[in-house]
């Protein structure tokens, strides 16, 4: 740990040529993971897909992590630290959650994909899967009146 923190907070000079700024600029790495992980975050913002999303603030939150144990001053922050762990448990919790709802859809028998693509194809796969999953099967007779226009289901 004393090795990564030397490295994670070394100065380092910012190469800039003297017609862009005459004085000298440094940059240490720890500075760097803050700056990428709310460059991430912002980045997650922009995007459509919730997967994508998620797994772009677990990476944001990491770069946080970095940044808050090896802060710049020297002393570990303690309550972002804390709450950047929060957030990365509560979006793999989602992310792994997603990921299984999917391998589930994927797990359906063919009867069922045939039936999603020829009656219900404007549903997701998953969303299919989990209205499958709460659904319950019923057969009827030939004739039977299953319901009738006008009235509450039962």
């Amino acid at each position: 740990v004393n090795t990564l923190n030397t490295s994670l907070l070394k100065p380092r000079p910012l190469p800039l040529p003297r017609y862009i700024s005459p004085q000298h600029y440094s940059f240490t790495l720890s500075e760097c993971f803050g700056h990428a992980s709310f460059i991430l975050v912002a980045a997650s913002y922009a995007t459509e897909d919730f997967l994508q999303l998620r797994i772009m603030a677990v990476f944001g939150s990491g770069a946080m992590l970095l940044f808050t144990y090896f802060h710049p001053h020297g002393r570990v922050l303690w309550l972002p630290l804390k709450w950047n762990l929060l957030f990365i448990t509560l979006n793999s919790y989602r992310i792994g959650r997603v990921l299984f709802q999917r391998y589930m859809a994927d797990q359906l028998g063919e009867e069922w994909k045939n039936f999603r693509e020829q009656h219900l194809s404007v549903l997701d796969n998953v969303d299919f899967y989990k209205l499958i999953s709460i659904a319950t099967e019923e057969t009827y007779e030939e004739g039977e009146v299953v319901m009738i226009q006008g009235t509450a289901n039962p």
